[in-house]
Protein backbone atom coordinates (compact mmCIF):
# COMPACT_ATOMS: atom_id res chain seq x y z
CA UNK A 1 0.00 0.00 0.00
CA UNK A 2 1.38 3.39 -1.01
CA UNK A 3 0.97 6.52 1.10
CA UNK A 4 1.49 10.25 0.70
CA UNK A 5 0.84 13.19 3.03
CA UNK A 6 -0.07 16.50 1.45
CA UNK A 7 -1.80 19.83 1.99
CA UNK A 8 -4.04 21.83 -0.31
CA UNK A 9 -3.24 25.53 -0.59
CA UNK A 10 -5.26 28.32 -2.18
CA UNK A 11 -3.47 27.96 -5.51
CA UNK A 12 -4.26 24.21 -5.60
CA UNK A 13 -7.92 24.88 -4.87
CA UNK A 14 -8.18 27.51 -7.62
CA UNK A 15 -6.39 25.20 -10.10
CA UNK A 16 -8.85 22.41 -9.27
CA UNK A 17 -11.87 24.67 -9.71
CA UNK A 18 -10.50 26.01 -12.99
CA UNK A 19 -9.93 22.43 -14.20
CA UNK A 20 -13.53 21.55 -13.33
CA UNK A 21 -14.80 24.66 -15.15
CA UNK A 22 -12.65 24.50 -18.28
CA UNK A 23 -13.07 20.78 -18.79
CA UNK A 24 -16.84 21.21 -18.93
CA UNK A 25 -17.92 20.61 -22.53
CA UNK A 26 -20.81 23.09 -22.30
CA UNK A 27 -18.45 25.91 -21.30
CA UNK A 28 -16.01 25.07 -24.09
CA UNK A 29 -18.85 24.87 -26.63
CA UNK A 30 -20.28 28.21 -25.45
CA UNK A 31 -16.89 29.91 -25.80
CA UNK A 32 -16.39 28.49 -29.28
CA UNK A 33 -19.88 29.45 -30.49
CA UNK A 34 -19.59 32.98 -29.10
CA UNK A 35 -16.15 33.41 -30.69
CA UNK A 36 -17.51 32.23 -34.05
CA UNK A 37 -20.49 34.57 -33.68
CA UNK A 38 -18.20 37.54 -33.01
CA UNK A 39 -15.99 36.61 -35.97
CA UNK A 40 -19.02 36.35 -38.28
CA UNK A 41 -20.39 39.65 -37.00
CA UNK A 42 -17.01 41.32 -37.60
CA UNK A 43 -16.85 39.98 -41.17
CA UNK A 44 -20.40 41.19 -41.78
CA UNK A 45 -19.48 44.66 -40.48
CA UNK A 46 -16.37 44.83 -42.65
CA UNK A 47 -18.38 43.76 -45.69
CA UNK A 48 -21.10 46.30 -44.96
CA UNK A 49 -18.53 49.05 -44.48
CA UNK A 50 -16.82 48.23 -47.77
CA UNK A 51 -20.13 48.06 -49.65
CA UNK A 52 -21.27 51.47 -48.40
CA UNK A 53 -18.16 53.50 -47.83
CA UNK A 54 -20.02 56.79 -47.49
CA UNK A 55 -23.50 55.93 -46.22
CA UNK A 56 -22.72 53.45 -43.39
CA UNK A 57 -25.43 51.89 -41.26
CA UNK A 58 -24.09 52.15 -37.70
CA UNK A 59 -26.46 49.51 -36.30
CA UNK A 60 -24.14 46.66 -37.19
CA UNK A 61 -21.21 48.41 -35.50
CA UNK A 62 -23.27 48.88 -32.33
CA UNK A 63 -24.11 45.16 -32.40
CA UNK A 64 -20.43 44.30 -32.81
CA UNK A 65 -19.50 46.55 -29.89
CA UNK A 66 -22.18 44.89 -27.72
CA UNK A 67 -20.97 41.45 -28.80
CA UNK A 68 -17.37 42.27 -27.91
CA UNK A 69 -18.46 43.73 -24.55
CA UNK A 70 -20.33 40.50 -23.79
CA UNK A 71 -17.29 38.43 -24.78
CA UNK A 72 -15.03 40.54 -22.55
CA UNK A 73 -17.48 40.23 -19.64
CA UNK A 74 -17.43 36.44 -19.99
CA UNK A 75 -13.65 36.45 -20.20
CA UNK A 76 -13.39 38.69 -17.13
CA UNK A 77 -15.76 36.46 -15.16
CA UNK A 78 -13.78 33.36 -16.07
CA UNK A 79 -10.30 34.77 -15.47
CA UNK A 80 -10.91 37.25 -12.62
CA UNK A 81 -14.38 36.84 -11.09
CA UNK A 82 -14.38 33.10 -10.50
CA UNK A 83 -10.91 32.98 -8.89
CA UNK A 84 -11.99 35.73 -6.47
CA UNK A 85 -15.02 33.64 -5.49
CA UNK A 86 -12.89 30.49 -5.21
CA UNK A 87 -10.41 32.28 -2.90
CA UNK A 88 -13.29 33.29 -0.66
CA UNK A 89 -14.59 29.70 -0.57
CA UNK A 90 -11.12 28.35 0.21
CA UNK A 91 -10.70 30.79 3.09
CA UNK A 92 -14.16 29.99 4.49
CA UNK A 93 -13.84 26.21 4.31
CA UNK A 94 -11.39 25.42 7.11
CA UNK A 95 -11.27 21.69 6.34
CA UNK A 96 -9.37 22.51 3.13
CA UNK A 97 -6.50 23.88 5.23
CA UNK A 98 -5.93 20.60 7.09
CA UNK A 99 -3.11 18.19 6.27
CA UNK A 100 -4.26 15.05 4.45
CA UNK A 101 -2.94 11.57 3.96
CA UNK A 102 -3.76 9.45 0.94
CA UNK A 103 -3.09 5.72 0.97
CA UNK A 104 -3.93 3.50 -1.99
CA UNK A 105 -3.75 -0.06 -3.22
CA UNK A 106 -5.15 -2.12 -6.09
CA UNK A 107 -8.58 -2.25 -4.41
CA UNK A 108 -9.10 1.41 -3.59
CA UNK A 109 -7.90 4.30 -1.50
CA UNK A 110 -8.29 6.02 1.84
CA UNK A 111 -8.09 9.76 2.35
CA UNK A 112 -7.72 10.99 5.94
CA UNK A 113 -7.63 14.43 7.51
CA UNK A 114 -8.27 15.55 11.08
CA UNK A 115 -11.93 16.25 10.29
CA UNK A 116 -12.78 13.51 7.77
CA UNK A 117 -12.03 9.97 6.69
CA UNK A 118 -13.01 8.60 3.31
CA UNK A 119 -12.52 5.08 2.03
CA UNK A 120 -13.55 4.15 -1.50
CA UNK A 121 -12.99 1.53 -4.15
CA UNK A 122 -11.62 2.84 -7.43
CA UNK A 123 -14.76 1.80 -9.31
CA UNK A 124 -16.91 4.02 -7.02
CA UNK A 125 -15.46 7.10 -8.71
CA UNK A 126 -17.48 8.47 -11.62
CA UNK A 127 -14.37 9.94 -13.21
CA UNK A 128 -11.06 11.69 -12.80
CA UNK A 129 -9.45 14.77 -14.31
CA UNK A 130 -5.88 15.90 -14.61
CA UNK A 131 -3.85 18.83 -15.82
CA UNK A 132 -0.27 19.93 -15.20
CA UNK A 133 -0.96 20.93 -11.60
CA UNK A 134 -3.80 18.83 -10.28
CA UNK A 135 -5.28 15.35 -10.19
CA UNK A 136 -8.97 15.19 -9.26
CA UNK A 137 -11.02 12.22 -8.09
CA UNK A 138 -14.70 12.75 -8.98
CA UNK A 139 -17.41 11.17 -6.84
CA UNK A 140 -20.08 13.12 -8.75
CA UNK A 141 -20.22 16.19 -10.97
CA UNK A 142 -19.66 18.43 -7.91
CA UNK A 143 -17.96 16.30 -5.23
CA UNK A 144 -14.21 15.97 -5.75
CA UNK A 145 -10.96 15.23 -3.98
CA UNK A 146 -8.04 17.45 -4.93
CA UNK A 147 -4.55 15.98 -5.21
CA UNK A 148 -1.90 18.64 -5.89
CA UNK A 149 0.62 16.92 -8.16
CA UNK A 150 3.48 19.11 -6.90
CA UNK A 151 3.32 17.17 -3.62
CA UNK A 152 3.47 13.73 -5.27
CA UNK A 153 6.40 12.08 -7.00
CA UNK A 154 5.95 11.40 -10.72
CA UNK A 155 5.93 7.64 -10.06
CA UNK A 156 3.09 8.06 -7.56
CA UNK A 157 0.99 10.06 -10.00
CA UNK A 158 1.66 7.43 -12.68
CA UNK A 159 0.66 4.68 -10.23
CA UNK A 160 -2.60 6.48 -9.41
CA UNK A 161 -3.33 6.88 -13.15
CA UNK A 162 -2.65 3.16 -13.68
CA UNK A 163 -5.01 2.20 -10.84
CA UNK A 164 -7.74 4.42 -12.24
CA UNK A 165 -7.27 2.90 -15.70
CA UNK A 166 -7.26 -0.65 -14.31
CA UNK A 167 -10.58 0.04 -12.59
CA UNK A 168 -11.96 1.48 -15.86
CA UNK A 169 -12.68 4.85 -14.23
CA UNK A 170 -13.41 7.23 -17.10
CA UNK A 171 -11.17 10.23 -17.56
CA UNK A 172 -13.44 13.25 -17.57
Amino acid sequence: MAERSFEINERDFIAAQRLMLTSNRGVRRFRMISALFLAALSVAAATAACARLIDTDWTIFVLIALGWMLWLAILYRTKMGFPRTWRKIYNQQRSLHEPRELSWSADGFRLDSPSSHRTARWRELVGWKEDGETLLFLYSDVVIDILPKRQFRDEEVADLRDRLAAAAVPRG
